[in-house]
């Protein structure tokens, strides 16, 4: 008010200003005190104007209905402290708000946590629920019973007299194999309560007594369940081969739990660095001869980064010869091996890069990988577009992306046909044709082995033809015009037509796919092939990520979009 009231003021001249300075000042005194005078009662009117809202809150809650209540405490268990106390006081009511967030049994009458019944059905929801029960009710053997009946983690807040009653054990442990934690040593020694046990999971095993533990096919039973179960075998069973192999398959850092004293044998090495190449550090003094180990670096031949093996001429030999990528972690000395340089280089183009300087700028071995490359990118885009690639006749038949909109009879000869050595591919639309001659162009092995993922499977091009028939899907395959389109909806996400793009597709059961979202993942075309072989996979590394994992947490996110033409953005 005094700034509206002086500003008019204030904007005259400096020669008015001059008489007009002691009557703004008067005139903001006066305001100052009409709004001090006015204060007392407008503050007054807001007390009663806050009375009168509290007044009507009152009477809304008051006027609330029980399916209103239990409606309101559903979405805010909580909210069960702003309840009517008659409200408040319904066993309904207060079982919503606890099924809710347990925790809104601090606001509950004692007359409902004291009832058993009521207690009973909000543990059956929730075992947070048994922290507000009363402390009559938990010296209540009765109730304690009903309780671990409904829900087995009870068994915590149970008394020595219940923990000892079988009965309720068996109960529990039919709801979870866990709940024989909490059994007595003679409970444990029951076969058939352990036998149910593991029926769910063999890490039951853990709480079998001794005795149960004697019986081999027992043991075996675990094990298969789950490998975890091995740590918890007697030291007679874990020195049994059949009962180590059969763990290690399943998890090769169950050799973390094996005696010392007892000597690994071959296939349990096997299944273990078949999984990963750091198992070899527990029966590398296992093995008896070098034939096994030379067995073994074929198996794995990762296993040549142990800082031993990678100054092994006749392992890093081995290794190389069913991956020649491997050769980076050879020693210097034998990356410098023109023989085991070739081998590797033989096995994959790539390896050259890892040879020693000297090595990588060899004639005879660039010309090797130079004839190599021509002959891997013949051979896949042979297999990206012909189905019956496999034989060498001049005759193959032609795979033809016909649009949707155009006959499906196959085209006259030479119609927007590119060849590549005897294998045709012919279209009805131009966007093929220049797709094709792109991949002829930019695809060579040395990219596609550059793209492929360290963890990748495959490791030579001979196996990519072979799993490309077997997974592209040449009927659904083609190229979509320019003309916007919207298929509706996948998976509750709707699917634009991908205007101008070359549709691969891939062979997969469609009742099991039907209700997926339609969903873009760029990428370049070398990568998009070993995506179609081994399947869209987390970055298991730094180096894999291309384009920086912004937003995510574990920094191993795939970015998807319902976007192609976000996705396709360079």
């Amino acid at each position: 008010k005094i700034q509206r009231a002086a500003a008019p003021l204030g904007g005259q001249g400096s020669a008015s200003r001059c008489w007009a300075e002691p009557r703004a000042r008067m005139a903001a005194a006066a305001a100052v005190a009409a709004a001090a005078a006015a204060a007392v009662p407008n503050e007054v009117g807001a007390t009663r104007g806050a009375d009168g809202d509290a007044g009507a809150n009152k009477q809304e809650e008051e006027k609330l209905t029980k399916d209103e209540a239990i409606k309101r405490v559903s979405n805010d268990g909580l909210a069960l402290a702003r309840l009517p106390p008659d409200l408040k006081k319904d066993p309904v009511v207060v079982l919503a708000a606890c099924t809710q967030d347990p925790d809104a049994l601090e606001h509950a009458p004692k007359e409902l946590l004291g009832d058993a019944n009521f207690m009973v059905e909000a543990i059956r929801e929730d075992i947070a629920a048994m922290e507000y029960a009363s402390s009559e009710l938990l010296t209540n053997t009765a109730f304690l019973r009903n309780a671990i009946g409904v829900n087995w983690r009870a068994l915590q807040y149970a008394n020595e007299e219940v923990l000892e009653d079988q009965s309720v054990i068996v109960d529990a442990t039919r709801q979870n194999w866990q709940a024989l934690a909490y059994a007595s040593s003679e409970i444990r020694g029951c076969r058939k309560l352990i036998q149910m046990a593991l029926d769910q999971s063999g890490l039951a095993l853990r709480y079998a007594s001794e005795y149960i533990k004697r019986d081999r096919n027992l043991v075996l039973q675990a094990v298969k369940s789950h490998a975890g179960a091995y740590e918890f075998a007697p030291p007679v069973y874990q020195q049994d081969d059949e009962i180590l192999l059969t763990a290690t398959q399943q998890s090769w850092q169950t050799l973390r739990f094996v005696p010392r004293w007892f000597r690994i044998q071959l296939p349990v090495m096997l299944a273990a660095v078949k999984q990963n190449w750091q198992a070899v550090k527990f029966f590398l003094g296992d093995i008896g001869s070098e034939a096994e180990l030379h067995e073994v670096a074929r198996e794995n031949p990762r296993i040549i980064q142990h800082p031993f093996l990678r100054m092994s001429r006749s392992v890093v030999m081995a290794a190389v010869t069913k991956n020649g990528l491997v050769l980076q972690y050879a020693d210097p000395s034998l990356r410098a091996d023109r023989e085991i340089v070739l081998i590797a280089t033989r096995q994959n183009t790539r390896a050259l890069q890892h040879a020693c300087p000297e090595l990588q700028q060899d004639a005879g071995l660039r010309a090797m990988v130079s004839k190599a490359d021509g002959r891997n990118r013949s051979r896949l885009t042979r297999t990206l577009f012909d189905e019956d690639s496999a034989g060498s006749s001049s005759e193959a038949t032609p795979i033809y992306f016909i649009h949707q909109n155009d006959s499906t009879t196959r085209p006259a000869s030479g119609l927007f046909e590119h060849s590549f050595g005897k294998v045709f591919v012919g279209s009805h639309v131009a966007p093929l044709e220049r797709l094709v001659r792109l991949l002829d162009r930019s695809m060579t092995g040395t990219s596609l082995a550059d793209a492929r993922r360290s963890m990748a499977t495959q490791d030579q091009f001979e196996e990519l033809p072979r799993t490309m028939r077997r997974i592209l899907s040449h009927p659904y395959s083609r190229v979509f015009n320019l003309k916007p389109g919207n298929y509706g909806l996948r998976g509750g996400w709707p699917y634009y037509k991908p205007c101008g793009w070359a549709r691969f597709a891939v062979r997969k059961d469609r009742k099991a796919i039907e209700d997926w979202a339609v969903a873009y993942h760029g990428t370049r075309v070398e990568r998009a092939v070993w995506i179609l072989i081994e399947g869209l996979q987390r970055p298991k590394e730094w180096s894999e990520v291309a384009h920086g994992q912004a937003y995510s947490n574990t920094h191993r996110t795939i970015y998807l979009t319902p976007s192609v033409e976000y996705a396709g953005h360079p």
